[in-house]
C-alpha cells in the first residue's frame, strides 16, 4: 500500500500565484521594478497609489485550491485644479469643464456653481463623469464661479474658475408697455438689459433726453443677475410728460431700442421743434414732439402751405407722428419754428 506524500512534499508541490482584482477580472501580478516575487510572498518596494487594490493569493496543489485576499490602500494628498482659471465662451457656444484631481483615495467629488449645488439637470448641463461637467449652450444664467470639491475620509481639497461670457449685444430682459393716464398720478417706466460688455442705457422723450428735474428722475443700478436697471420716475405727471419715450442699451457690439408712449389726458401741446437743415439728395425724418390725450388730427404745415403726401413728402404707414421728406437735388430746405409750423391740431392712431 502506498503511503500518503508529507506535508513537506505537499509544500513542495504547492503552486502560489499573485492576482489584482479589475472588477471581476483578476490580473495576473508579475514582478517589476519595485516589485518582488519572493518564495511566494509579494513584495513592494515603494508603494504609490497606483498599488491600491484588492490582491488575490492563489495556491494549490493536486489536493485543492485555497485562495486569500489582501486589500492594500495607499494614501496620498489630495489635490484638485480647474484650468483655466478664467474661461471664455461665446454665448450659445458648448463648454466642459474639467476637475483634474490627485490623491487618493477619492470617497467624493461634487460641484457647486456661486457658492451653490449645481443641479445635474440632464439637459443643458450634465455631468458627464464625477469629475466632468458640460453645458451644451452657454447662457448668461452660466455666468459665475464653479467650483469643485474632492473628500475622502481624512483630506479634502478644492478647486475653482470663473467662467465668463465673450462679447454679447444687449438683449432686453424687461420693458414697459403705453400708459394712458390723467394728470396727478405718479409713473414708472423701467428696461432691464444684459450684455457684455455691460450695456448703457439712456431714455429719450420723442428722440430728446428726458428732462432730469425734481419731478422727473432718472436713475439706474445692475442687478446680482448682472442686468442693467434703469428707470425713469415721474411724480405728479402733467400733460407736457406725455410722450413717446425711448430706452436705447448700447455697448461696443451693437444697441437695442424699445420705446412706448405716455398719454396724458388733456389738450394738445406742440414741443419747440430744433432748426433743422436738410441736405439736398438725402432723406430725413421729422417727429410731431406732441403731447396732449386724445389728439384728433394731425397737420404739418411748411410757411403757410399744408405738406401733403407725394414723392417728397412721405408720412409714416400707421401714424402722422412722423414724417418723411425726400429732398431733390439742387434743393436745400431750412425749416425752423418760424418756416415749418406745426399747429395744435395733432392726431396719431
Amino acid at each position: 500500500m502506498e503511503e500518503p506524500p508529507s506535508q513537506a512534499a505537499l509544500n513542495r508541490q504547492l503552486l502560489k500565484k499573485w492576482y489584482k482584482k479589475d472588477g471581476v477580472r483578476l490580473v495576473p501580478v508579475n514582478a517589476r521594478p519595485g516589485v518582488i516575487l519572493l518564495s511566494g510572498s509579494l513584495y513592494f518596494q515603494q508603494v504609490n497609489v497606483r498599488d491600491s487594490g484588492t490582491y488575490v493569493c492563489v495556491v494549490n496543489n493536486s489536493a485543492g485550491e485555497k485562495r486569500m485576499e489582501s486589500t492594500l490602500t495607499v494614501t496620498a494628498p489630495l489635490s484638485a485644479h480647474l484650468h483655466p482659471k478664467r474661461i471664455l465662451v461665446d454665448a450659445e457656444k458648448p463648454v466642459t469643464l474639467k476637475c483634474n484631481i490627485s490623491g487618493y483615495p477619492v470617497d467624493s467629488v461634487t460641484w457647486m456653481k456661486d457658492t451653490r449645488a449645481l443641479a445635474d439637470n440632464s439637459g443643458r448641463v450634465r455631468m458627464l463623469t464625477r469629475d466632468i461637467i458640460h453645458i451644451n449652450s452657454v447662457g448668461r444664467e452660466d455666468r459665475g464661479v464653479y467650483q469643485c470639491f474632492v473628500r475622502n475620509a481624512d483630506d479634502s481639497a478644492q478647486a475653482s474658475a470663473e467662467l465668463v461670457l465673450g462679447e454679447t449685444a444687449p438683449s432686453f430682459h424687461e420693458t414697459f408697455s403705453e400708459r394712458t393716464l390723467r394728470p396727478g398720478p405718479s409713473v414708472s417706466f423701467q428696461c432691464a438689459a444684459s450684455g457684455t460688455p455691460l450695456p448703457q442705457v439712456t431714455w429719450s422723450l420723442d428722440g430728446y433726453p428726458v428732462p432730469d428735474n425734481d419731478r422727473v428722475r432718472v436713475g439706474d443700478y445692475v442687478s446680482r443677475n448682472g442686468d442693467v436697471i434703469s428707470h425713469v420716475n415721474i411724480s405728479s405727471v402733467r400733460i407736457e410728460d406725455g410722450g413717446l419715450y425711448s430706452c436705447v442699451a448700447r455697448n461696443d457690439v451693437g444697441e437695442i431700442r424699445h420705446s412706448g408712449r405716455l398719454n396724458v389726458y388733456g389738450p394738445p401741446m406742440i414741443r419747440p421743434m430744433p432748426d433743422l437743415s436738410v441736405v439736398a439728395g438725402e432723406s430725413t425724418s421729422i417727429q410731431c414732439r406732441v403731447a396732449g390725450y386724445p389728439i384728433d388730427e394731425i397737420m404739418w404745415e411748411k410757411g403757410k402751405s399744408s405738406l401733403v403726401s407725394s414723392f417728397l413728402v412721405v408720412f409714416s404707414t400707421n401714424s402722422s407722428l412722423v414724417l418723411t421728406l425726400n429732398v431733390p437735388q439742387m434743393d436745400k430746405w431750412p425749416f425752423s419754428n418760424g418756416t415749418f409750423n406745426i399747429p395744435a391740431r395733432c392726431q396719431y392712431d
